[in-house]
């Protein structure tokens, strides 16, 4: 079977074509994140906003060792968590 970006992709324009939904607001998660970047490229006209987290295909510099994935002991699971777990931005202040 195919898991390719490109047909992931078509398989959601032509899913939205058939749901009648000409315009939406798309996000993805990991490679589904790849996959909804390549439908705002090929069909800009059917997307409004995109959203994209933990993305495949979006490119950052490493900052730790590949030994981080494979914990030995409590102090690696913790450290492990800590940088897979998403941390929220704090809010500006619109208050005054």
């Amino acid at each position: 079977m195919d898991y390719s970006i490109s047909l992931e992709e078509q398989t959601v324009a032509q899913f939205m074509q058939a749901m009648h939904v000409p315009r939406a607001d798309i996000g993805g998660w990991s490679m589904g994140g790849w996959i909804v970047m390549k439908l705002a490229l090929e069909h800009p006209e059917m997307v409004d906003r995109l959203v994209v987290y933990d993305s495949a295909g979006v490119y950052f510099p490493a900052t730790w060792e590949p030994e981080l994935f494979t914990p030995a002991d409590v102090a690696g699971v913790t450290k492990l968590i800590a940088i897979l777990t998403a941390k929220a931005a704090p809010l500006p202040n619109f208050c005054g």
